[in-house]
């Protein structure tokens, strides 16, 4: 019986993939200027929103938890090919500014800060909760542990944590070809469709 039921998740990934170019849950959002490679997944109710200056970019094979909140804003936010997103993970390229108000500036939107770009590499692991704030690159198969804050810069093999994130420790890695791409990406645990 799981086997069966195995099959018919797949089959309905491959046809979703055929039709969309990727997969998305139920109540996802996406607003603005989005670019998103094939066999990407995004978890239910999740929202990826840039203005018209700003971007978000996401490369195959990654796997976005539910509940995900990407705002780029004016900013850029691009994430590499085959990570895997925790759910309820907050990336932001643009805050709302704490300058003084007055008659012109009154609104929130009116004093937002200047944007800074977001930039995450291949193959990393980000778990539940964390939030990526503006201006942070993160290197390629980093982990950063659950309910984190990042609010700076970290290298590649980073193991990340904390609230401000810090660096716990760095792995090694060894040479192999950075090109190989998955069949299929992980899935099973962005939406209750495919389990």
């Amino acid at each position: 019986m799981n086997y069966i039921k195995l099959i018919y998740n797949r089959s309905i990934l491959i046809l979703l993939n055929f039709l969309y170019g990727y997969v998305k849950g139920s109540g996802v959002k996406v607003i603005g200027n989005i670019f998103i490679s094939n066999f990407n997944v995004i978890g239910d109710f999740s929202s990826l929103i840039s203005s018209e200056n700003g971007s978000i970019t996401l490369d195959g094979g990654s796997s976005i938890g539910k509940n995900a909140w990407i705002a780029s804003g004016e900013g850029k936010i691009n994430i590499g090919k085959e990570c895997i997103f925790g759910p309820n993970v907050t990336i932001v390229a643009q805050n709302h500014g704490v300058k003084m108000i007055n008659k012109e500036s009154c609104l929130p939107w009116e004093r937002d800060s200047k944007a800074e770009n977001v930039s995450i590499g291949m193959r990393c692991h980000i778990g539940a909760n964390v939030t990526i704030l503006p201006g942070v690159k993160i290197g390629n198969y980093c982990t950063i542990g659950a309910n984190s804050v990042v609010n700076k810069s970290f290298p590649d093999c980073s193991i990340i944590g904390g609230v401000p994130s810090k660096l716990i420790s760095s792995v090694s890695i060894e040479k192999f070809n950075d090109n190989r791409q998955t069949k299929y990406p992980p899935y099973l645990h962005t939406s209750k469709i495919f389990l």
